[in-house]
């Protein structure tokens, strides 16, 4: 299982890169760091950062937006916490930073987004799955997320 967050920001990339290494500073390992790419290893998730790829061209234009980088997301469905370490590494980005950012279910899905300031949350993942949302330590509304 995997998740891509989607991210704006002004920021360049090597401080983004620089963010996420300080926050995983205490349970992560960091694989790769270089000018193009970012991968970090815990025990529930693999993370990479990238700044380029179809991908985000793609999602620019489902979204309407313009993001600036990715975190492809690795999910380690035997550690039991991943859940929860996907949702407080969500919050921790949506914190450090202001732009906007959606956050896809197997790259196809968006259940959490952040669009103009406003941030919304899709609890219909069709799955069993329930997501600790309430780790997230901002209002949201809960609204049907769709990519175009």
């Amino acid at each position: 299982m995997f998740y891509i967050l989607y991210l704006d920001t002004d920021m360049l990339f090597n401080e983004v890169c620089e963010c996420v290494i300080n926050y995983f500073a205490d349970n992560g390992e960091v694989l790769k760091n270089t000018e193009e790419e970012l991968i970090i290893s815990t025990d529930g998730l693999t993370l990479s950062l990238k700044q380029r790829g179809k991908n985000i061209l793609f999602a620019n234009d489902d979204y309407e937006a313009t993001y600036t980088c990715f975190f492809w997301i690795d999910v380690i469905g035997s550690y039991s916490d991943w859940a929860n370490d996907l949702m407080l590494f969500v919050n921790n980005i949506l914190k450090k930073f202001k732009g906007d950012c959606v956050l896809e279910s197997n790259g196809e899905k968006p259940f959490v987004m952040r669009k103009s300031g406003k941030l919304y949350v899709d609890k219909e993942l069709g799955g069993s799955e329930e997501f600790p949302f309430y780790l997230l330590e901002f209002e949201y509304q809960e609204n049907e997320l769709k990519r175009d």
